[in-house]
């Protein structure tokens, strides 16, 4: 399994990666970071990530045009679930870019945080747990 947190806050990448790391079902993850969407459109084009956690507030690229540019661009993790995380969810239309998205909204629990991750991995049907 493997997952991108994208970022620009080093706190809340560290949060979500320590969580993910510490979670029995994702222990095993590979767990890639990256502080902007220009970043992470990088690393997307190299690697096929299983999930995509993905702040709307960043530089250079926000969440909103890194999903869009995702969508649109082949070979670009394309049908990816993403689990957006916004610290303000009220003006978020991400259903007009992709219907496969969870907002998560911050502060967000430890819990809230696996229980989105394996929601969205049993969507996808891969397995949870790598052996």
């Amino acid at each position: 399994m493997k997952f991108l947190i994208i970022d620009d806050n080093r706190e809340v990448q560290t949060v979500l990666r320590d969580v993910l790391e510490l979670a029995d079902d994702f222990s095993q993850a590979e767990i890639h970071l990256a502080s902007d969407g220009l970043e992470a459109f990088d690393k997307m084009k190299e690697v096929k990530y299983d999930i995509l956690f993905i702040d709307i507030h960043m530089p250079f690229m926000d969440g909103r045009s890194l999903l869009k540019a995702k969508y649109e661009k082949p070979n670009l993790n394309k049908d990816t679930p993403a689990i957006v995380i916004s610290g303000d969810s009220t003006n978020l239309n991400i259903g007009e870019i992709e219907d496969n998205v969870i907002i998560l909204n911050k502060p967000f629990s430890l819990e809230r945080v696996c229980r989105v991750t394996k929601l969205m991995l049993e969507k996808k049907q891969i397995p949870r747990k790598v052996s």
